[in-house]
């Protein structure tokens, strides 16, 4: 995570790097995650075959707030995540679970305050 955005997609600039079969039919920019203080958005950036929110599409453009256990789906690519408030951070972390071997973070799949990933 770069400062309070969460990129995935195909781009190798992105902080979650789809590759393999699913890479086909996800976009170089495909998602990305906010943090808004002590909350989490996800944002569909306009890609060609959508995300899905727990079981609904993400409208491009649009916010949606996250919770601890929430799916995020892109291509045949199922998400968890998962928010953990510790005492110690002043900001809440995150990480996706269920990550297939096709998937390669580019920083680690977690952020803080204190981190650039």
């Amino acid at each position: 995570m770069r400062g309070d955005v969460f990129r995935a997609g195909r781009d190798p600039e992105n902080d979650l790097v789809i590759e393999g079969p699913e890479a086909a039919i996800v976009s170089s920019r495909h998602f990305e995650i906010r943090r808004s203080e002590r909350t989490f958005r996800l944002i569909d950036l306009g890609s060609t075959n959508g995300t899905l929110h727990n079981v609904e599409r993400v409208i491009p453009g649009v916010a949606r707030e996250l919770a601890d256990g929430d799916i995020i789906v892109l291509a045949r690519l199922v998400l968890t995540l998962r928010i953990v408030h510790s005492p110690q951070d002043e900001l809440p972390l995150f990480s996706l679970e269920h990550l297939p071997n096709n998937i390669k973070a580019a920083n680690p799949i977690r952020s803080s305050s204190e981190s650039v990933s």
